[in-house]
């Protein structure tokens, strides 16, 4: 009876109080399937630390094998935490930590993106020499005067639409910021801005190559490997050319036409008796850290078939052909010996 009395207390309080219904709907949105708890106030109100107390909470008492968690804080002093991608990511890597079937399908997901988009992202060294390159110049050694001296004044000409990271990489500052470069209206309206497809794989793939057969000081095998660092240190644009040249090649499918004579004349510099094509393997394998491989036995064939560049290996075997013919000899191709 007592009991009862203080009930009904307790409701004549809460109706002279008005008070609305605080559980039902809440109650009823979090007992469903991909619900949340919108939590709003004034800043310094309290929310992260409300919000901490309900993850120590779900941790402790609602986190399971059957039941992940994954969470993350914004900062809106930090830009890169309030981007929907960052946020995705954080999210997967941590479901992946306590998953194991995420992580495997996160993972398979990730090598064939590396297999589609492997290139690294450039330091501004590399920029430097990368922008110095003249594709409409026929020079046969690198101008080593046009380069930008001062790394800051070619991302003070970007100004704030490139970000640098802590180790010197240089990326668009925004997904907008691409967005922008690749849209119709750029290229109607601000055609020098405009960034078009393939074209730019090409001229990449271009800037590579001419980099990798230029006739200087950078040509030939280099046995010390100290002196092969040393060498990657002075031409910052190196590894970044050895490496990625063929993934922008083969990005180029369907302009490979205008690649040929560049990639015909690194991969058949070594039956010239140039020193690029040996070069440019010694520091393909030491970029990816390839120790004591076959590679280094490899002719140029094999590579063209590996790295997907059918029309430049159809071109290369057609060469050789007419090199045999015209030695009166019979086509035999050797392109890589096997794994031992």
């Amino acid at each position: 009876m007592e009991s009862f009395f203080e009930e009904q207390s307790i409701r004549e309080v809460d109706q002279w109080l008005d008070l609305v219904n605080f559980e039902t709907n809440n109650g009823a949105a979090l007992a469903e399937d991909n619900s949340f708890l919108w939590l709003h106030g004034i800043p310094d109100a309290g929310k992260t630390v409300l919000v901490s107390n309900a993850i120590k909470f779900l941790k402790e008492h609602v986190k399971s094998q059957d039941i992940d968690l994954a969470y993350s804080y914004c900062n809106h002093k930090e830009l890169k935490k309030q981007e929907p991608s960052s946020l995705r990511c954080t999210l997967l890597a941590q479901l992946a930590r306590q998953h194991k079937a995420v992580f495997q399908r996160l993972q398979a997901f990730a090598l064939e993106r590396v297999k589609e988009y492997p290139a690294s992202v450039p330091t501004h060294d590399e920029l430097r020499e990368c922008i110095s390159i003249d594709l409409e110049e026929d020079n046969e050694s690198m101008d080593s005067d046009s380069v930008e001296t001062y790394p800051k004044n070619l991302l003070t000409r970007c100004s704030s639409l490139v970000t640098v990271s802590d180790h010197g990489r240089v990326s668009l500052a925004h997904f907008t910021v691409k967005k922008f470069l690749v849209l119709e209206t750029t290229r109607n309206d601000l055609n020098a801005f405009y960034v078009r497809g393939k074209e730019v794989e090409v001229d990449l793939a271009q800037t590579c190559l001419t980099y990798l057969c230029y006739d200087d000081s950078i040509a030939g095998s280099i046995a010390d490997e100290e002196a092969l660092e040393e060498t990657m240190t002075k031409y910052r644009f190196l590894e970044y050319a050895s490496t990625a040249w063929e993934l922008h090649a083969h990005l180029s499918k369907g302009k490979e036409d205008a690649l040929l004579d560049l990639t015909k004349n690194l991969l058949k510099s070594l039956s010239e008796g140039r020193g690029n094509y040996e070069f440019w393997l010694q520091v393909y394998q030491a970029s990816k850290e390839i120790h004591h491989s076959h590679l280094s036995e490899c002719k140029p064939l094999f590579f063209a078939a590996s790295f997907g560049l059918h029309d430049i290996f159809k071109a290369l075997v057609q060469d050789e052909e007419e090199n045999d013919l015209s030695r009166g000899g019979s086509s035999r191709h050797t392109s890589c010996p096997e794994s031992r």
